[in-house]
């Protein structure tokens, strides 16, 4: 945000609902991913601004493809930090143990506990989170490693089935054909936090790393 903003651009960066000082979803059970693309449509149409370059990580980069998909007249460049674009697929994690975050997390109660604790430690780690049985998850995190010690090639996501090899291989390219994947080699899932100067600009507008290769004003 500081680098975008020194460069010249508007800088805009919503809590998402539920978020920060975001209202949750009045009704959760009927809560959705569109919900956060209207919510970024109501921005652009609120500070009257036509088109923006979309910045998203990890979860975050879901909203930013449906954006896309959706209004493609208001995008002029889009940055995903550690979450490439792939089609749904609901049973792509069907093989994992139970202990898997994302399934402890579905349970009511589980996420807010864990986020009580240090969670930045939790994915600063190359191992997928996965829970022993009879564990929790934020067990897996040592308290005495820095967050920061190690952060792209060291994101635990990579080892995400099938994953890996989705991500260097041409298959992405299938969806957005002119798409440049740059890897931090000491990266981990907080690289945004651990390279700022590598993941802002001038970096974030040089078109050879941009799934849109066209120059845009506002982040």
């Amino acid at each position: 945000m500081i680098g975008v903003a020194n460069a010249g651009y508007q800088a805009i960066a919503p809590d998402l609902r539920g978020n920060g000082v975001s209202d949750p979803h009045p009704q959760l059970d009927k809560a959705s991913l569109n919900d956060f693309v209207n919510d970024t449509l109501s921005i652009l149409v609120f500070f009257n601004i036509e088109k923006a370059f979309l910045v998203g990580k990890d979860f975050g980069s879901w909203p930013v493809y449906l954006f896309c998909l959706i209004h493609p007249t208001r995008v002029c460049g889009v940055r995903s930090l550690g979450v490439p674009f792939f089609p749904p697929d609901p049973q792509r994690y069907k093989d994992l143990p139970e202990g898997f975050y994302i399934f402890r997390w579905k349970e009511p109660g589980r996420a807010e506990a864990d986020f009580g604790r240090n969670i930045y430690i939790l994915f600063s780690r190359s191992e997928i989170p996965i829970a022993d049985k009879g564990k929790e998850i934020m067990d897996l995190v040592d308290s005495t490693t820095s967050p920061c010690d190690a952060m792209g090639e060291k994101d635990f996501f990579l080892k995400f089935p099938g994953i890996e090899d989705y991500v260097r291989s041409e298959k992405m390219k299938k969806y957005v054909p002119d798409l440049k994947v740059k890897f931090l080699s000491n990266g981990t899932h907080f690289m945004q936090e651990q390279f700022p100067e590598h993941l802002s600009t001038p970096s974030l507008m040089n078109k050879s790393e941009l799934v849109s290769t066209q120059s845009n004003e506002h982040v």
